[in-house]
């Protein structure tokens, strides 16, 4: 769109530059019905100062880890939003980057405060791949295999039950609740924990959504240490696989409730608390969680495939992957790995030389690497 802010909304209709069904509107708050028609007057001059304002807002450093024609790997920084078409977000960055990626979501949606590896689509057939994608359609996939990195409150054992394959817990789609008002004669109930937590976690009370398929984990410890104020801190490793979409998410639910909750976490601030000052200082407030690793797999076997959800056929064009029409029997395969070095504020032995005192390194006990 032109306009991208209100800003520039209210501004364009102070110019007179907005007309609603042939007439010039002046009320910002007029509310639009079914079948107005909306037309934008700009200038040359305007649209291009316009269009050079709204690059500029867009235009994010991105650090490219693999780009091949029809996909491309970045790095999303902590503090950023994945989807939305306005300015700030990874998915406007993407399209006002020389990678000519399309204005759509990017297959890797990972939560504002997580950052890491994020894998978008560069060709409308890419696209069509995660549209298309699903269980029962054997003629099309996609797998996105992430690998996340973390930093825990707590020390986890070898041995744990807890250390293997787990199932990730199931992610409903949010949604808003009107606040209603309580009368001051009207005693207010205490309310379970558990059940706010679990509500503001959007788990009570809503259906999954369609993307908020099943998903496993492979929980691995890399490193536990003991700080010298007897806090402890661990550093896991989480493969995860069958959902692209608010991993994060589940991660730290799945170990809030397993006892380890992620560093960072707004409904674990007690443990933040138990840290040494010099570590709170350092972390920020910041969630210790990233995608480190991604590996995707991409593989379609016929020139045609049906969208239950649109209940539409869509044609693969032969660009991605081989020359159908060359090769004859329409199949085709692609498939890359990509891994970035782990970040150093995600290893417990980091944060164990940040304590207040000065022979912290000294105190550091109960180091395993596997």
């Amino acid at each position: 769109s032109i306009l991208r802010s209100r800003r520039q909304c209210n501004a364009a209709i102070a110019d007179g530059a907005i007309q609603i069904n042939g007439e010039i509107a002046y009320d910002s708050a007029r509310i639009l019905k079914t079948g107005d028609e909306l037309v934008i007057l700009l200038d040359g001059q305007h649209e291009a100062e316009l269009a050079q304002a709204a690059k500029q807002q867009t235009t994010a450093k991105l650090p490219i880890h693999y780009e091949n024609k029809h996909f491309a790997v970045v790095w999303k920084n902590a503090g950023m939003r994945t989807c939305g078409n306005f300015a700030g977000t990874l998915q406007m960055a993407l399209m006002s980057s020389n990678m000519d990626c399309l204005d759509v979501p990017p297959l890797t949606r990972l939560e504002t405060g997580c950052s890491g590896l994020c894998v978008a689509a560069k060709t409308k057939s890419a696209q069509w791949l995660k549209l298309i994608e699903d269980e029962s359609n054997s003629h099309a996939s996609l797998r996105i295999l992430h690998v996340f990195v973390a930093l825990v409150h707590g020390a986890l054992s070898l041995s744990s039950e807890f250390v293997g394959d787990v199932d990730l817990p199931l992610c409903s789609e949010r949604f808003w609740r009107q606040k209603t008002r309580v009368p001051s004669d009207t005693p207010i109930c205490k309310r379970d924990p558990n059940t706010d937590e679990k509500e503001k976690d959007a788990t009570v009370g809503v259906t999954p959504s369609w993307h908020s398929e099943a998903a496993t984990a492979h929980i691995e410890r890399l490193e536990c240490v003991t700080l010298s104020n007897g806090a402890q801190l661990s550093t896991l490793k989480l493969t995860c696989q069958g959902r692209r979409g608010r991993v994060g998410h589940s991660i730290c639910k799945l170990l809030r409730d397993a006892g380890y909750p992620v560093v960072g976490d707004s409904f674990c601030k007690s443990e933040r608390a138990a840290l040494p000052r010099g570590c709170r200082t350092k972390m920020k407030n910041k969630l210790h969680l990233a995608c480190v690793e991604v590996n995707v797999n991409a593989s379609v076997d016929l020139p045609q495939l049906h969208d239950a959800r649109n209940n539409e056929c869509v044609t693969i064009s032969g660009d991605i992957g081989v020359d159908m029409e060359a090769s004859g029997n329409a199949i085709f395969s692609e498939g890359f790995h990509v891994t970035c070095p782990t970040p150093e504020r995600y290893l417990a032995t980091t944060w164990a030389d940040l304590t207040d005192d000065a022979n912290s390194s000294a105190d550091v006990c109960n180091v395993n690497n596997e």
